[in-house]
């Protein structure tokens, strides 16, 4: 993964998922902490997830009724964001430490098969409703 952003209304339970469940290490920021400390319901936090880390990098404010009527209908039909992630460590493993953090919101893994290689993966759900991917090389 080289970069990728989720734009998260949950800042603390998602710091709290992608640090204590998915073992990310967090980039802090003075100034972005105390705001998220100080969210304002509505508030969307944008962060950004880089190979083995997650950094708070900008807090959007509420939106309007009528945009966030529009977000809610373009969600609606596209669905949460789905993203995909490479891991090093096999899947099966990292769904043994879901489950012992408590984190239900998992499927798998999943083996598919190809010509050359396999793949395995860990369906996980983050507190915004974002799907990820969690993809393993079988080789």
């Amino acid at each position: 993964m080289l970069e990728t952003h989720i734009v998260s209304t949950r800042p603390l339970k998602c710091l709290d998922f992608y640090t204590r469940v998915l073992l990310l290490k967090r980039i802090a920021s003075l100034e972005l902490d105390v705001r998220v400390a100080q969210a304002v319901p509505g508030e969307r936090f944008v962060f950004r997830l880089r190979t083995g880390s997650i950094e708070l990098m900008e807090v959007r404010p509420p939106l309007t009724r009528r945009a966030a009527a529009n977000a809610a209908a373009d969600a609606e039909q596209a669905g949460f964001q789905e993203f995909y992630f490479l891991v090093q460590q096999p899947v099966e493993g990292i769904r043994a430490h879901l489950q012992r953090e408590g984190w239900a919101d998992s499927a798998g893994p999943v083996l598919y098969t190809g010509k050359i290689n396999a793949l395995r993966v860990l369906r996980v759900q983050d507190p915004d409703g974002n799907r990820l991917r969690l993809v393993e090389f079988c080789g």
